[in-house]
Parts: C-alpha cells; structure tokens; sequence
C-alpha cells in the first residue's frame, strides 16, 4: 500500500472524527461527510495531486470545528495546512461580510485552492438542486447561484474540467420550482447563445471545455461580438486602404511615364537645370564623361 493511500485515508478518518455530529442543512439532514467525500472526488476526477485531495477532505475542520491551523500541519503537513487555511473564512465575521470577502479573495487565491473552491461550490449547488436547505425560497436559492458564479468567476482559468462541471450544475438552476415567467426570465437572457449551449457543443465535439463566467456570461458575449466586429472592422479597413495605396501608385506611375517618359531632350520637372537649360556631354578625358549645363 502507497504511503500516498494511507494519508488520505488517515484524512477521510480525521474529518469523520471531527464531522461526527454535524449534518447539511437539506430537509434530508444528511451527514456532512458526504459532502466532503463529493468534494474530494471531484478534486480527484480533476487530477488533482495527493495533499490537494487530502485538503478537501479537511476543508471545513477549521472553520466548522475548531481545528487548527498547527493540528493540521502536525498531521498531515504544512502544504496541506495552508490549502486548508486559504479556503476558510473568518466566522468573527458576518455572514454577509463573508460572501464579499470570498469573492474578492477567490481572485488572489493559488491555483490549487482555486480548484478547491470551484469543487466546494459545485457539490453546494447540487445539493440545493437534490435536498435544499428547509426554508429557503425559490429567490434564496437562485441568488445563491449567483453567488457561488461570482466566486468562481475569480478562480477560472485553472481547470477546465472542474470548471464545467460547475457551469454543468449551474445552468440546472432552471430545474429550481418556480413560475413560468421567472424560468423565462432566467433562460431570456442566454437564448441561442447561452454559455449551456456553448457547452453542449464543446461537449458535443469532444473538445476540451472552456467555459464562461455564469453570472456574466449574456453581457461577456455581447462583449465578445462586439469585439470581434470591431477587429473585423478594422482588418477591413486596412485591406482597402492598401488596396487603394496600390491602385494609386499604379496610376501615378502610368500618368508619370506618359508625361514625363517619352524623350529625355524635353525639360522634365526636377531637371537641375530648370527649364531652360539642356542636358550636353563634355568630354573631359579619354575614360571620363562628365555633365554639365548650358544655357540656351
């Protein structure tokens, strides 16, 4: 057995220890082990490294139960211990306070933690799709949708796998009970452009996904056409302005030749000798011509 087998399973023994008694909010109750072991799977599936995996497992020991930072790099070292750290927020503060301060720190977070907060948030919104939290209301869970998009719109470009499979979950919010009107409300937005449609199709082709920010996803593409026109534009400009410089210089050079190419005895403009002087050969040597001008 790898030495890398048994530390995880020490990690999956410890967060059982230390979760025994805590539950999910879901109207099911369920043990709160099985989102952490939902979270270590997809760390895993995205070909995370071992203390990544190990991390997920442990992420919410200090925030939820009072682990701290040194208990955890005495058991399982400090590259795990700082994993764990970076994805946990400050209770002291109000829960509010601490919805703003995960977006702005998700943008500055290292690329694995940023994995590991992608993780965490897909196995929340599916388990507000499987068992939402008793009392929440439609427009509770909807804007925490939204929430969770703009916290992993600062931690994309790391993983495209992890990352569709959160736009996976999040275009499922349409499978949240509610009214026609606010389901249409919803789905207007993205119509045949939507970031799900792209992600079919990426799917579909077997290309790897490169997914959009959710939450901004009808404005990043409206962005996106109007760039892309404009660079259009531009390219389309620069070509007839080439050709247009060719085309002269063509027919500067004819009218040029017509006018001034036909005899070498006619005063041509920027003759140094002006108009009326003309060109005569003196010879000054045997081996040497030399020009000069004479009046008329």
């Amino acid at each position: 057995m790898s030495e890398d087998t048994v530390r995880i399973a020490r990690a999956i023994e410890f967060a059982a220890r230390k979760h025994t008694t805590q539950r999910r909010k879901g109207a099911a109750s369920e043990p709160y082990m099985n989102h952490l072991v939902d979270v270590a799977l997809l760390v895993a599936e995205s070909g995370a490294d071992t203390n990544l995996i190990i991390a997920a497992y442990l992420h919410d020991t200090i925030e939820d139960q009072g682990v701290t930072h040194a208990e955890l790099m005495d058991a399982f070292g400090y590259d795990v211990a700082n994993l764990v750290k970076g994805v946990t927020d400050d209770k002291l503060l109000s829960k509010e306070e601490r919805k703003r301060q995960q977006v702005q720190h998700a943008r500055h977070a290292s690329s694995r933690a940023k994995v590991l907060k992608i993780a965490d948030k897909v196995s929340n919104l599916r388990s507000i799709l499987a068992s939402p939290p008793t009392g929440w209301s439609t427009e509770r869970k909807l804007a925490y949708f939204d929430w969770a998009a703009e916290v992993v719109s600062g931690c994309r470009g790391v993983n495209p796998w992890i990352e569709a499979k959160f736009d996976e979950v999040y275009c499922k919010r349409v499978e949240l009970p509610m009214d026609q009107r606010k389901k249409q409300n919803i789905l207007t937005p993205f119509h045949s452009t939507s970031a799900e449609a792209l992600a079919l199709k990426l799917r579909d082709t077997g290309l790897p996904p490169t997914p959009i920010p959710i939450s901004t996803s009808a404005q990043s593409i409206s962005t996106h056409k109007r760039d892309t026109s404009y660079r259009l534009t531009v390219w389309e400009r620069i070509k007839g302005y080439l050709l247009f410089v060719l085309v002269a210089w063509f027919i500067v050079g004819a009218v040029v030749t017509a006018l001034f190419g036909k005899t070498r005895d006619s005063p041509q403009v920027g003759d140094p000798c002006g108009p009326h002087y003309h060109w005569i050969l003196v010879r000054s040597s045997v081996a040497d011509l030399d020009m000069s001008c004479e009046a008329d």
